[in-house]
């Protein structure tokens, strides 16, 4: 019989740890912290969001001189773009498609290296990952560089592997707000809950690739603005700090105190 409290605290995606959202398994600890927010008053539960570090002054880069669309992820066999009817692979291929290069993809895996144990997943060369880039791509990995790079880009992708209704809203879509560039989103199903729809755009509203593709490259100035303002204004209302580290850390302390 063990005496010390046990707490679980769920921070990856259903994707990649869906044991971790099963009731019977959470029923083992003492609390849970966890970002899936319960529909029932179990007392044990904590519930945060994913916190995002939020010091990052937004750069004023005009809509002429930006580039169109970026995409910072690694290529894994569990990357996919929400589903398997929107992945970033299939995405990525129909943007290559286009006359000009309207897609840049940073991350490990798009220029055909093996990024898994796996020998059968090996990925395929993308193009979109070969052309002239802003910065070093290795270099992309630290947190400190990606926001910079993501603000000389008009829209970011900034969708979750796992899309669904567990509340599961990484710092992608925060991230891309901070570089102020508008998000491209899919993953959270219930999002328009917590971020104002008008901030970003709704990958759910298209019936395809082509059709994402299409509203991104031929998208006015002025629209633009009107998404890339609404970011701001949430990143800058009360709204916005319950994706801070502070709010993370007073919910934390919660817990503690009750140890």
């Amino acid at each position: 019989m063990r005496s010390a409290k046990v707490i679980l605290q769920v921070v990856e995606s259903p994707l990649i740890t869906p044991h971790s959202h099963e009731p019977s398994n959470g029923a083992k600890f003492d609390f849970v912290f966890t970002y899936a927010h319960q529909p029932t008053c179990d007392s044990r539960y904590y519930c945060y969001r994913i916190p995002n570090c939020q010091d990052f002054e937004e750069a004023d880069i005009p809509f002429s001189e930006r580039r169109c669309i970026v995409m910072v992820n690694s290529n894994k066999v569990e990357g996919w773009f929400g589903s398997s009817r929107v992945g970033t692979r299939k995405f990525a291929r129909a943007a290559e498609k286009k006359p000009n290069s309207v897609l840049d993809v940073y991350g490990a895996g798009w220029r055909g290296e093996t990024i898994t144990w796996l020998p059968i997943a090996r990925p395929k060369e993308y193009r979109c990952a070969e052309e002239d880039v802003l910065v070093d791509r290795e270099a992309v990995a630290e947190y400190r560089q990606k926001i910079p790079l993501i603000a000389n880009y008009r829209f970011g992708v900034a969708t979750e592997n796992y899309r669904g209704t567990k509340g599961y809203i990484s710092e992608k879509l925060i991230d891309v707000m901070l570089a102020g560039t508008v998000p491209i989103y899919l993953g959270e199903e219930s999002v328009d809950e917590v971020i104002p729809s008008g901030s970003f755009v709704d990958a759910r509203k298209f019936g395809s690739h082509e059709a994402i593709l299409g509203y991104l490259v031929n998208c006015p100035e002025s629209e633009w603005q009107e998404m890339r303002a609404e970011g701001q204004s949430f990143l800058a209302s009360e709204s916005a700090t319950v994706f801070s580290v502070s709010a993370f850390a007073e919910t934390a302390m919660e817990i503690l105190h009750k140890l």
